[in-house]
């Protein structure tokens, strides 16, 4: 369906009419199969109710919901029997409007619905009271993204009407944590003003007109759909360095889209000043990743701002990127730690056995000056002891010098012809270096 005015009928897409789907039953039905409903007040919170259908029907199910409409909510939900048609209802809330709804599905996939009002006495002699909704035209202006102006025709019967109370319910909530928030409005005439809603969020409003006992009726529902607003900013922005001149941006949806997101806006500059003037880049549809290249310095800060209908929205935190000179054998921070961790560990070993070293050769070079300080070397190669004190130098020479006749003998072979020329030239040379070399022998040991 399709309101027009005088100027005409407006052009819309296919995509972007309500469409409505309904399913008709496999074969012809031509019984209705919508039930009468009868309702007898047994007391003040006691209601019997009974329902026919015209002509033979095969039913498969049967739903009966019982609503307060002086407190907008759910009493009751039954699924009842298909087979029984009356049903007695107890506890309900006393001098209090409701609305008794049934749903019926017989077994050719045929459905239909009935909805009746009634209002509970104060005491059991009082006779039911039946009344349907106030015919009321609501018709919603929408101003700002968080504003509501309403405006509705006064029902027929507006008599001992004292004021109209707004009731408005959030539906349909983005974030499903969030509790369901409902606002009353009063209004003295037949317009009002709602305001601090959520932008992008449909709401459920009905106006009921309130007579001097303070009674009414709540209207029928009227769905309203808040204008977009701008988005909180795009969360978690991640980026990496793909090649020395171009980077890959990553992040996640805005936590308050409030609206359709039709696009981001990149902002990215080597300059960490002022950002609203940084160049931009702007990707249109809903993907939350891009490719940045071209990059021409060692070092960039980039922004993200997701948009809807009603603008830009917050920028997102500024990320700074360092960029890579050269993808050939470059590496991340973490390998070029590790890399300088272990040169500094090979290096301190090195310093270690370098100072080992040389402490063990300066002292093998201590140890032999002092044995070449307390020795010195004969030149035949014998050692001689350390200098000896006189009286252990006369004591040593006493006990190892042997008297010359003793030597004499010694060096003289047996033969008294050698003995009686001890004298000869020849033998003068060799006796001596015998002796002498005697003499060195004995000393030593």
């Amino acid at each position: 369906m399709l309101a027009g005015t005088e100027k005409g009928f407006p052009d819309f897409t296919d995509g972007e009419w309500p469409w409505i789907y309904h399913k008709v039953p496999e074969t012809s039905y031509r019984n209705s199969i919508f039930p009468t409903v009868n309702i007898t007040v047994i007391n003040s919170t006691t209601v019997h109710f009974s329902w026919r259908y015209h002509g033979p029907i095969e039913l498969s199910e049967q739903i009966i919901f019982l609503r307060n409409l002086i407190q907008m909510k759910v009493e009751n939900v039954i699924n009842y029997q298909p087979t029984s048609r009356q049903i007695t209802l107890s506890d309900l809330a006393q001098n209090t409007f409701h609305e008794f709804i049934l749903v019926v599905k017989s077994k050719s996939l045929a459905t239909g619905s009935i909805s009746k009002l009634f209002h509970t006495s104060t005491s059991m002699l009082s006779q039911p009271t039946y009344t349907t909704r106030p015919d009321i035209n609501i018709i919603a202006s929408l101003l700002a993204p968080d504003q509501i102006t309403l405006t509705w025709s006064y029902p027929e019967t507006n008599q001992d009407i004292i004021l109209f109370r707004v009731r408005c319910e959030t539906i349909f909530v983005p974030n499903e944590c969030e509790r369901k928030n409902i606002s009353y409005v009063k209004s003295h005439t037949n317009t009002a003003v709602i305001s601090n809603l959520l932008p992008f969020t449909w709401y459920n409003i009905s106006v009921k007109a309130e007579r001097s006992d303070g009674q009414g009726v709540y209207s029928i529902p009227t769905l309203v759909l808040t204008r977009e607003g701008l988005p909180s900013p795009p969360e978690h922005v991640q980026a990496r360095v793909v090649s020395p001149d171009e980077v890959a941006l990553e992040w996640s949806r805005p936590a308050q889209p409030n609206g359709n997101i039709k696009g981001h806006y990149i902002s990215y500059s080597y300059d960490h000043y002022d950002p609203d003037k940084w160049p931009q880049i702007y990707q249109e549809g809903k993907m939350n990743s891009t490719h940045i290249s071209n990059l021409t310095q060692p070092m960039y800060y980039f922004l993200i701002r997701a948009c809807t209908l009603a603008g830009q929205g917050k920028p997102s935190r500024i990320i700074k990127v360092f960029m890579k000179h050269d993808s050939r054998g470059s590496l991340s921070d973490q390998h070029l730690g590790i890399i300088g961790g272990a040169s500094i560990g090979i290096t301190c070993i090195l310093i270690t056995v370098c100072v080992i070293y040389i402490k063990q050769r300066q002292l093998k070079k201590r140890c032999i000056a002092a044995q070449v300080a307390n020795s010195v070397p004969c030149p035949h190669g014998c050692m001689i002891p350390p200098a000896l004190t006189p009286a252990e130098h006369l004591s040593q020479h006493q006990n190892h010098v042997c008297k010359s006749e003793e030597l004499w003998s010694l060096l003289t072979p047996s033969d008294k012809s050698t003995i009686d020329s001890p004298c000869s030239s020849n033998d003068t040379q060799s006796t001596s270096t015998a002796t002498t070399d005697l003499y060195c022998h004995v000393t030593s040991c």
